[in-house]
């Protein structure tokens, strides 16, 4: 991540603007791009810690800052197998990709099935199609508190 991503943060805190992020990826790099977002949150990234004069950022429900850490009940990731509306997927609850889920036979309606026993234990949700995925993301940014 770039430095530049951490200063507009910072920028539409101090300006007190409301703001969602979404970090969007094609590879796998996601995990790596939350424990650094995670370290920028917590006031321990080494650009932004508050030593040796460079600027100090938390967001992490101290002093009244906004809580924005990232963690499996806000990270989410996007499955497609198909041109199929109904057959676009979005896994709430985790950044782990399923290991088979690219290999189900497109015909199989019901992602659901390999993702089973996580749902069964309300580790993730699953909501397909473009309309209920509309929605969750909504909700999801109507939930989060105010900067």
């Amino acid at each position: 991540m770039i430095p530049a991503f951490f200063k507009l943060v910072l920028y539409l805190k101090k300006n007190k603007r409301e703001f969602a992020i979404v970090f969007h990826s094609f590879d796998q790099n996601l995990p790596n791009v939350v424990k650094e977002f995670n370290l920028f949150c917590q006031g321990n990234h080494p650009c932004f810690n508050g030593k040796n004069g460079l600027p100090s950022a938390k967001f992490d429900n101290s002093k009244g800052n906004r809580y924005m850490e990232l963690n499996t009940s806000n990270c989410a990731y996007m499955l497609r197998r198909t041109d199929n509306p109904d057959d676009n997927h979005l896994v709430v609850g985790t950044l782990e990709r399923v290991a088979l889920a690219d290999q189900i036979p497109k015909t199989n309606p019901n992602l659901n099935e390999l993702l089973l026993r996580d749902v069964e234990q309300k580790k993730v949700t699953v909501h397909s199609g473009f309309n209920e995925i509309f929605l969750k993301l909504h909700q999801n940014l109507k939930d989060v508190d105010c900067c």
